[in-house]
């Protein structure tokens, strides 16, 4: 066990990304509170950690680990957690809550916010369960369309996606097919930027694994 994951107990924000990541579930112990410096670094090196333990298993060389891009999502999601159960903010404030991310959208950013981000597509289907017209869904939606490889699961308008900058990475090109073809995204695996890779990715087992797949 690592020195970060001996100091959850003293780290409400840490306590929740150490039991996202390795659990799947959220603990949370109190309303939002200002997180130090020192907290904040103790979760970038614990999401540094577990990248680096997860990408041992990434195909071809993976991206250099961003630490400000995964503080920025694990932010998100703590923050996203706390309006759920402990909502105070007005509506007109989420978006400061809630904000974009400032820095610049490469593979490595975006594997590294995917640690946490990944988690937001079912955090959004209890919101909207709880709430069709919750305004967090409107913020949510709006960042996670920048952040498509953690939305793939329920990603339905692929107009205008941009693919370019993320395909420029081996690694990140293939884990985005392979995460297209596990979560069976038709409309993905038809774009023009897929096609090809879904086909070549399922070669003769297209059949077998997704029968239902049409390639227009």
């Amino acid at each position: 066990m690592t020195n970060q994951t001996l100091l959850i107990d003293d780290n409400a924000f840490l306590h929740m990304v150490y039991y996202l990541l390795e659990t799947g579930n959220v603990i949370l112990h109190q309303k939002m509170l200002d997180v130090t410096e020192g907290e904040s670094q103790q979760v970038v090196d614990y999401l540094q950690e577990f990248y680096e333990r997860e990408a041992q298993d990434y195909p071809h060389s993976s991206p250099k680990f961003d630490g400000k891009a995964a503080l920025w999502a694990a932010t998100m999601v703590y923050r996203t957690s706390q309006l759920y159960l402990f909502r105070d903010q007005k509506h007109e404030d989420i978006p400061t809550v809630l904000p974009e991310y400032e820095g610049e959208l490469t593979p490595g950013a975006v594997l590294s916010a995917d640690l946490c981000l990944r988690f937001v597509p079912s955090m959004m289907m209890h919101l909207k369960a709880m709430n069709s017209e919750d305004p967090i869904l409107g913020v949510l939606e709006n960042h996670m369309k920048s952040w498509h490889y953690s939305n793939i699961p329920r990603l339905n308008d692929i107009d205008g996606l941009e693919m370019k900058t993320w395909f420029l990475s081996d690694c990140l090109k293939q884990l985005y097919i392979d995460r297209i073809i596990e979560h069976k995204n038709e409309r993905l695996a038809n774009h023009s930027a897929c096609k090809a890779l879904v086909l070549s990715s399922l070669g003769i087992h297209q059949k077998s694994y997704w029968p239902t797949l049409m390639i227009n």
